[in-house]
């Protein structure tokens, strides 16, 4: 009894620095042991199996475990790292002489993600508008996801969304629309991002007036492109086609943003967004296009 409670004490000092961990290889395969010390290019490791072991970085996807922080390089600290991102924008137009309009608008975006990991986007928008003091636009959106990374370079990646939007004057009072899809990243630094992914779900639309509420099976491939064209401008495209399965034809929503910073937390945003619906409702136009200039108060961390 002794002597065990010896070689337990002599391990600790030993290996002061050792931890628990298990090695995800780039080939899918994992090992569990004891991180003992690391390198930029290697790291040994105490396998239960095999020993004391040297393993190169480059064959390791992931490495993970409890109080691994001392072993990790840059790189993968800043993968392990939760990031915050919080936007809060507002946006008011108004003109006078023949005709007298007035826009509001106003978004709050929330997103905390893990570098190659998983991330959670929380989205809310409202627009607003007059003509001649008569309203002739209301719409709200609402907006949750999540998604999580997969694959040797975490590039691929699966979500599942959950969107409800009411639009008066395109006579919808309510949509609700849950999405579960697979997307892949083709660059995501700066200064240029890439992404595509594509989807399925089930939208359902609650109509006003006379035509009849939808249940409708749809697709949603979109593509996203976001080009930081300096240190204080970054220019955004994302486009989202949403062909409907059981209804025929289907919707295509458009975003083109160009974001200028006037300090780290202020921004100057001007945002065109499109939407096209082939099956409006009685009464709606098809097309509807609005051009928003915004105040954007972002923080991050």
């Amino acid at each position: 009894m002794k002597k065990m409670i010896f070689s337990i004490l002599l391990w600790g000092v030993c290996l002061p620095g050792a931890r628990a961990a298990e090695i995800h290889f780039a080939n899918g395969d994992r090992i569990s042991g004891d991180l003992i010390s690391a390198t930029s290019d290697s790291i040994i490791f105490d396998s239960k199996m095999l020993g004391e072991i040297d393993i190169k970085r480059k064959n390791i996807r992931e490495i993970s475990g409890a109080r691994i922080e001392p072993f990790l390089t840059q790189e993968e600290k800043k993968d392990k790292k939760i990031e915050w991102k919080s936007e809060v924008s507002a946006g008011y137009n108004r003109s006078s002489g023949n005709t007298q309009t007035e826009e509001g608008a106003g978004e709050i975006f929330i997103n905390r993600r893990r570098s190659k990991v998983d991330e959670y986007t929380l989205r809310a928008k409202a627009f607003i508008s007059t003509r001649d003091k008569e309203m002739n636009a209301r719409r709200y959106l609402a907006f949750l996801r999540y998604a999580y990374s997969f694959g040797r370079g975490k590039q691929w990646y699966n979500f599942y969304s959950l969107e409800g939007a009411h639009d008066r004057f395109a006579n919808i009072d309510g949509r609700v629309t849950p999405t579960v899809g697979i997307g892949y990243w083709f660059s995501d630094h700066e200064p240029l991002k890439v992404m595509m992914e594509t989807g399925a779900g089930l939208e359902y639309t609650d109509f006003r007036g006379t035509t009849q509420d939808r249940t409708e099976l749809i697709l949603t491939p979109r593509a996203m492109v976001e080009w930081t064209l300096s240190q204080y401008a970054v220019l955004r495209e994302d486009v989202t086609l949403i062909p409907s399965l059981t209804e025929g034809g289907g919707r295509i929503h458009s975003e083109t943003s160009l974001t200028g910073s006037i300090t780290d937390t202020v921004k100057l945003r001007l945002s065109m967004i499109d939407d096209y619906n082939s099956n409006a409702a009685a009464g709606a136009k098809k097309n509807d296009i609005r051009l928003i200039s915004s105040i954007v108060y972002a923080f991050e961390n």
